[in-house]
């Protein structure tokens, strides 16, 4: 289950009985509890603090302006090997710039099986000349995200990686065809 905290850090989440992990993340920060039992009953008063994650350093986002009808490749220099192509018409048809935001983002939900690389994750979004977020894709786009083999958990290999996109309708990742580059350190995927 995933949740977002209110402003004051309370948060509620619906899940079955049995012994859970829970876990939090905030920009360049992450903690959890283990063994929070939930019985029929509701479990309240359950803090979790989060700590620094040590070699994270938080940087404001980045932007690019893109004009749908010509496209363009938007890199980030906070994030080396980062690479987003936008073929034209991809953002729209419009010839009106728009703004393609990027960010090096800790504040991620873990997958329902494997693991996120927190200090490796890029938070990419779009919104159009008149300021509204751009929510779909006319033509696919190639995005290369770098990651760092330290960030690789233990019993895990560079090929078995593979680039996820957040979907708030299944609250889950859908999962990308993804290139790993065990040279480089990068994934590359369509979109």
């Amino acid at each position: 289950a995933v949740a977002q905290t209110d402003s004051s850090g309370a948060y509620s989440l619906a899940i079955d009985t049995g012994t859970w992990t829970l876990r939090a993340r905030s920009m360049g920060y992450n903690g959890s509890l283990s063994g929070v039992a939930v019985s029929s009953s509701n479990v309240a008063n359950q803090t979790i603090t989060l700590s620094a994650i040590s070699g994270f350093t938080v940087r404001q986002e980045r932007q690019e302006t893109i004009t749908p009808t010509s496209g363009g490749l938007v890199t980030n220099s906070d994030i080396t090997g980062f690479k987003l192509n936008i073929p034209a018409n991809a953002l729209g048809t419009g010839s009106n710039a728009g703004t393609v935001k990027t960010q090096n983002n800790t504040a991620v939900p873990n997958p329902s099986t494997g693991t996120v690389l927190s200090k490796n994750a890029v938070t990419v979004s779009a919104i159009d000349s008149s300021g509204q977020p751009i929510k779909n894709l006319n033509e696919s786009v190639t995005i290369v995200v770098p990651y760092t083999e330290a960030d690789i958990p233990s019993g895990s290999s560079e090929s078995g990686l593979v680039l996820g996109i957040w979907n708030d309708a299944t609250q889950s990742y859908d999962s990308l065809s993804t290139t790993v580059d065990t040279t480089a350190n990068t994934l590359t995927a369509t979109v």
